[in-house]
């Protein structure tokens, strides 16, 4: 069937959406004969990114946030009368506005129509009414969809609320009106919350979506989340692609979905089609829809929640089970197109998807903007990953922190499981500003409650709060031995670029003298402190270190696998893949999926993990701090993220003021520790040593059968594995590292020549020989002079010493 007259489509969108809108476009294309063209509307931070290079043209949308009508900032891609005159610019018939922004904004869907552009998606009236939680739930009251207590209308002031609240009884939820995301939403369990409560979602509201209305409903504790993916034609068909379970939330935002909902009781699914199909039936509703409901925590009721007016970002795990295009579909029915049938294809298998952020879940989910050092998504049978990033993308701090969705199917929940968790294992994700959240996907999907299925949607925040420590700390000391490591080397890169850009300039300055690098990390004790780790890292052979801690040092054997990655090998033979990223401020380490975050520990300057805004400094000069107290606050990604003190001391300077823009890395206050904080022993800031403080698991692995313990330094050599066993712990053996630059412990080389000299150790003539020939090696490097057969004044050839040594 021939399509209508859509040629070509403006994409109000960006990253992962607008990327898949033209995968389905170029779909759609060879499947109709005819090009669909597509225009990409982009701001400046993703000038660059590949949605804008993909697409047929491009509209440049200028800065990601500008000043709204209220002075306020906002996103480029909210301004609806701009981007309504931009569409009709490029010549653009449609409009697809993906999920977020103005995906539910009923004015700019009835803007476009009232300009002729077809907009991809619900009708206004449609969006109007069931958008708006309210409309839609009286809608569903009338339809005898089942619903929990609510306020029946929207609550004016603070008064009514209070008033509301003791008909509804506690906890409840206060809810904005308008908009998703888990924005303008607040729990309260107690009639003295409810005025802040109500003040901090109305004001998020408004800055979010522009309406600041809030409803109020019964908060049901334990329940599930569970969707239902709706299909409606303008021809009266409506099909319901089965449900999704989307319980595993964090402050109302998703982190993984399934299709379909596992261990529904009989006939719940059932009813959630019908009060689906019924609500969009009776609405109207054209095109693609989510009806969201909580299942009681008994299972045996479910409640309407709301609905999305738009395709859920979690939409792809209904495509992975029922085989169908839902964005392709979309543009079909925004032709007049109909449903083939009037039932869905059949369901086959389980399909699980996660998200993959730019966050840390270690430092309350901070955010990592920046620039992507290296991207390798997972690839195998079954395994779909959506993104709108690559490596040297760059992850811009004005919109979230979302990466990518990776997913996976299975003909059943525990295959499908399997290859998810084998998708992430394979996944390498390296962001210069900071760490992601792989590894707590990796925890949350092996986790033995979420593999018997029905978590509900508080268990994660509870999950969070009690977090296994063992989980955390798994090959803690490969991970220390990755990040000192990377630093020893870092510094000594930085010291012979000294010497050489010294020689260019023709100053005279001896090479540095090869000795142990000693570093200084801050640590997690376990117990909400930090713990102080004095570390002594030494190259010992071609690839291999000694990394010391306190009076006990290891040995491993280093290979770097590409940008970021690497191999560490310990002297059992035993291999781990890390994945290593340093910041100005941290080193952060993932060792065979478990992260690890290093703090530099610094000369007392507080410095900007990341690109971001200073929303606040909390405090002054001369001001007393103690370890771990808030000194800063910055916000990137909509978040707001406190900057704490590492270390107990006196402001001795606010380097930035409020509303300022600052760099990675960037000074923010400076501090003067407190005296006797973490002492060259290896003791913590406690006086405990440090490896004890932080209190590790003893076999530190994650495999009690192969633990990498710290052993005595006297004989590390011993225990380097076979690869590197050449390191001969002899006199001969340390001269020979001595003379070839190799970093020795103090007076070692001294102590080896003496015992060589009074006949207490002997060397073979082939070991003296070795020694001498690198020694006449080295000295051939200071001949200067023609080597061409030329001889000096003694008649000797200049290139004589050379000559014999490599002969």
């Amino acid at each position: 069937m021939e399509c209508c007259q859509i040629q070509r489509v403006a994409i109000i969108n960006r990253g992962e959406a607008a990327m898949r809108f033209l995968q389905a476009a170029r779909t759609w294309s060879r499947l109709h004969g005819r090009r669909l063209e597509t225009v990409a509307f982009y701001t400046d931070v993703d000038a660059n990114a590949a949605f804008v290079q993909l697409a047929t043209r491009a509209v440049p949308l200028g800065p990601a946030l500008t000043p709204s009508p209220a002075g306020k900032l906002r996103s480029a891609y909210l301004d609806v009368e701009r981007i309504v005159a931009l569409c009709v610019d490029s010549g653009a018939d449609a409009v697809w506005p993906g999920w977020g922004f103005l995906a539910e904004s009923p004015e700019f869907a009835s803007a476009c129509a009232a300009v002729g552009i077809v907009f991809i998606g619900p009708s206004s009236q449609a969006m109007s009414l069931l958008g708006d939680k309210i409309r839609s739930k009286v809608l569903a009251d009338e339809l005898e969809v089942p619903a929990s207590k609510w306020s029946k209308r929207a609550v004016e002031d603070v008064a009514e609320a209070e008033a509301k609240a003791v008909e509804i009884g506690f906890p409840l939820l206060l809810k904005a009106s308008a908009g998703g995301g888990g924005r303008g939403i607040r729990i309260v369990h107690s009639q003295a919350d409810i005025a802040a409560a109500f003040e901090s979602a109305t004001t998020e509201a408004l800055s979010a979506f522009g309406n600041g209305a809030l409803l109020m409903e019964q908060y049901i504790s334990d329940a599930r989340h569970i969707e239902v993916q709706v299909l409606a034609d303008a021809h009266g068909t409506v099909w319901t692609l089965g449900t999704r379970d989307c319980s595993m939330q964090r402050r109302h935002q998703k982190v993984i979905e399934e299709a379909p909902a596992s261990l529904l009781p009989n006939g719940v699914a059932e009813g959630m089609f019908k009060a689906a199909s019924r609500l969009t039936k009776a609405s109207e509703y054209v095109g693609a829809g989510t009806v969201e409901f909580l299942l009681s925590p008994t299972g045996d009721d479910f409640y309407f929640l709301e609905m999305n007016t738009r395709l859920q970002v979690e939409h792809t795990v209904t495509e992975m089970i029922y085989g169908v295009d839902l964005v392709h579909r979309q543009i079909e029915i925004a032709c007049g197109e109909k449903l083939p049938g009037k039932e869905p294809p059949q369901p086959r298998g389980v399909a699980v998807e996660v998200r993959l952020n730019a966050e840390n879940p270690d430092n309350g989910f901070a955010p990592s903007a920046g620039t992507i050092d290296r991207f390798d998504p997972p690839h195998g049978p079954n395994v779909r990953v959506d993104s709108g990033y690559a490596a040297q993308s760059v992850v811009p701090g004005e919109f979230d922190s979302n990466i990518a969705k990776i997913m996976a199917w299975g003909p059943d929940r525990s295959r499908a499981l399997a290859r998810l968790e084998t998708a992430l294992r394979d996944t390498v994700l390296a962001i210069d500003g900071g760490p992601n959240n792989c590894s707590l996907l990796l925890e949350l999907v092996s986790s033995d409650e979420f593999i018997s299925g029905g978590i509900t949607t508080n268990w994660l925040g509870g999950y969070l709060k009690e977090r296994p420590t063992g989980s955390r700390r798994a090959f803690f000391d490969i991970a220390l031995c990755s990040a000192a490591i990377g630093d020893h080397l870092r510094k000594r890169r930085f010291s012979i670029s000294n010497l050489l850009d010294d020689a260019h300039r023709g100053v005279p300055q001896r090479a540095p003298k090869p000795a142990p690098t000693k570093l200084r990390y801050l640590v997690d004790n376990g117990n909400g402190g930090n713990v102080t780790l004095n570390v002594e890292v030494a190259t010992i052979a071609p690839s291999v270190y000694r990394v010391g801690l306190g009076d006990r040092s290891i040995a491993v054997h280093v290979e770097g696998t590409g940008r970021r990655t690497q191999t560490i090998e310990e002297p059992s033979g035993r291999r781990h893949g890390l994945i290593r990223v340093a910041t100005s401020t941290h080193v952060f380490v993932q060792v065979n999926g478990v992260a690890h975050s290093f703090a530099r520990a610094s000369d007392g300057s507080c410095l900007a993990p990341i690109p971001a805004v200073v929303t606040d400094i909390t405090v002054a000069a001369g001001q007393t701090v103690e370890a771990g107290q808030t000194l800063a606050v910055l916000e990137v990604m909509k978040m707001e993220s406190p900057v704490r003190a590492a270390a107990s001391g006196v402001v001795t300077e606010v380097c930035v003021e409020p509303q300022s823009r600052v760099a990675a890395g960037d000074v923010l206050v400076r501090l003067r520790e407190k005296s006797g904080a973490g002492a060259d022993d290896g003791r913590g800031a406690d006086g405990a040593r440090g490896e004890d403080a932080v209190n590790w698991p003893q076999a530190g692995n994650g495999d009690s059968t192969s633990p990498l313990v710290f052993g005595g330094a006297a004989d590390f050599r011993r225990r380097v594995s076979d690869r590197v066993a050449a390191i001969e712990p002899s006199p001969v053996g340390i001269l020979r590292q001595a003379l070839l630059g190799y970093d020795l412990e103090k007076n070692e080389a001294k102590a080896a020549l003496g015992r060589l000299t009074d006949g207490t150790a002997k060397a073979s003539l082939d070991g003296l020989l070795e020694l001498l020939a690198i020694y006449e090696l080295q000295e051939s490097f200071f001949v200067s002079g023609p080597t061409d057969g030329a001889v000096n004044a003694a008649g000797e050839s200049w290139g004589a010493p050379h000559a014999r040594v490599m002969g």
